[in-house]
C-alpha cells in the first residue's frame, strides 16, 4: 500500500467515479439511496484496485526477468554478502534483455527489486559489481525510493500531461552524489564505483522498456541525451569527479 502522501492522488479518481455513477443512476430513476450506495461501492473498488496495483505497475512496465544464481553466481554471492554484513533487505535480482548499460532500484510492497541491463552485467568485474550493488542497496534503504516507485506507478496510470504533472509534483528530490557517497561508504573503495560510472558513460544508457514515468528510477538517463523527463540527474562526469575527491 502506498504511503499516506499518495492518498489524495489515489482517492481523486475514486471520488470522480463515485460521483459519475451516482449521477447516472439518479438519471435512470434509481432511488437516491441506492444510487449513493452503488456509487460508493464503485468508488471504493476503484480506490482499492489502484492502491493495490500501483506499486507493482512500475516494475511490470520494465518487462524484467529473474536472474538465476546458477547463471550469475558472482552477482548473487556479492549481494548475499552485502545483505549479511550491512543489514539490507534481500532484493530480487532481475534484468532487462538490453545491451545498454544501466541499472535501477525499485521498492514496492513485496520489497526491493534491483534491475540490470544485460549490457551492464556483462561489462563489470567483481569489485565493480560490489560497488554497483552497494549503490543500489543504499538507494533501496532510503524512504524516497519507495515513493519514487509509487510515483512511477501512478504516472503510468495517468495519461499524457496529467502523468507529467504528477511526476513534477511527486518525484522526491534525490541528490545522486549522496547515493554515490553512501554506496562508496559501504565498499570503502571509490575507484570501483568510478569505473562503473565510466563504463556506463562509455556505452548507451538507453533502455527500450523505460518510459518517462520510470526514468527517475535508473542510475543514468534511460531515455536518451537531452531528455527533459529525468529528475535530479547529474551528468555522469560530475559524479565521477565527485567520487575522485573522496
Amino acid at each position: 500500500m502506498p504511503s499516506n502522501r499518495f492518498l489524495p492522488y489515489l482517492a481523486l479518481p475514486a471520488i470522480v467515479l463515485a460521483l459519475v455513477v451516482l449521477v447516472v443512476l439518479l438519471l435512470v430513476g434509481l432511488p437516491w439511496w441506492a444510487a449513493l450506495v452503488l456509487g460508493l461501492i464503485a468508488g471504493a473498488a476503484l480506490f482499492l484496485w489502484v492502491a493495490r496495483t500501483t506499486d507493482g505497475r512500475a516494475l511490470g512496465s520494465l518487462h524484467v526477468a529473474e536472474l538465476r544464481a546458477e547463471e550469475h553466481p558472482r552477482l548473487f554471492n556479492v549481494a548475499e554478502g552485502l545483505v549479511a554484513s550491512h543489514g539490507f533487505t534481500e532484493a530480487r535480482l532481475t534484468y532487462v534483455n538490453d545491451e545498454s548499460r544501466n541499472a535501477a532500484a525499485l521498492v514496492d510492497a513485496s520489497g526491493p527489486t534491483l534491475v540490470f541491463t544485460r549490457g551492464l552485467l556483462g561489462a563489470l568485474d567483481r569489485m565493480e559489481l560490489e560497488a554497483l550493488l552497494a549503490h543500489l542497496f543504499a538507494l533501496t534503504r532510503r524512504d524516497g525510493q519507495a515513493d519514487a516507485t509509487t510515483t512511477a506507478g501512478l504516472s503510468l496510470l495517468a495519461p499524457g500531461a496529467l502523468g507529467s504533472a504528477l511526476r513534477d509534483r511527486l518525484v522526491v528530490n534525490r541528490v545522486p552524489f549522496v547515493a554515490d557517497e553512501e554506496g562508496v561508504s559501504i565498499t570503502r573503495y571509490p575507484p570501483a564505483m568510478i569505473k562503473v560510472l565510466e563504463k556506463v558513460a562509455s556505452g548507451s544508457t538507453v533502455v527500450a522498456s523505460a518510459s518517462p514515468a520510470t526514468a527517475h528510477l535508473w542510475i543514468a538517463d534511460p531515455l536518451g541525451a537531452g531528455s527533459e523527463t529525468v529528475y535530479d540527474r547529474a551528468p555522469l562526469g560530475q559524479r565521477i569527479d565527485f567520487l575522485r575527491e573522496l
